[in-house]
């Protein structure tokens, strides 16, 4: 079945256009950047002012420092509760402007003994700023049920 539904994954980047297709690999960097646990290393992910909404509700990150206060946060939390790694699943982008895409897609928070602890539903909102994609709005909330 995993190898099923990789070929699908494969064929699904295929017929995305060239635009799309840098938000993913995008997508894809920004998750390596983060499993780095290091805030400067995904900075440059992000527009500024960069609104971000979870369940605690709505913040506005205007400067470096503000989101590097908030990430050290974000990112110890996680290794205090053994994060490993995500499972995504119902990935969609969509093309909103030539320079604006939203991505949407489910992720599962899994410690490193494989157990889930944390199922969410995020969207990002990207933007090309110089050539290169960035969050320009995020929202990452908690599954209920």
């Amino acid at each position: 079945m995993g190898f099923i539904k990789q070929l699908i994954q494969k064929i699904f980047f295929v017929f995305l256009s060239a635009e799309k297709k840098a938000v993913v690999t995008t997508l894809q960097d920004y998750a390596a950047a983060f499993m780095t646990f290091n805030p400067a290393n995904v900075l440059g992910y992000f527009e500024k002012p960069m609104f971000f909404l979870e369940d605690s509700g709505p913040t506005v990150f205007e400067t470096d420092e503000e989101l590097i206060k908030f990430l050290n946060a974000y990112m110890a939390n996680l290794k205090a509760m053994n994060y490993a790694t995500d499972k995504l699943s119902g990935f969609h982008i969509r093309t909103l402007t030539p320079d604006v895409v939203m991505t949407s897609f489910k992720l599962v928070r899994v410690d490193t003994a494989g157990k889930a602890f944390n199922n969410e539903s995020a969207v990002y909102t990207w933007r090309k700023t110089d050539g290169s994609w960035k969050v320009a709005v995020g929202i990452l909330l908690t599954n209920q049920g």
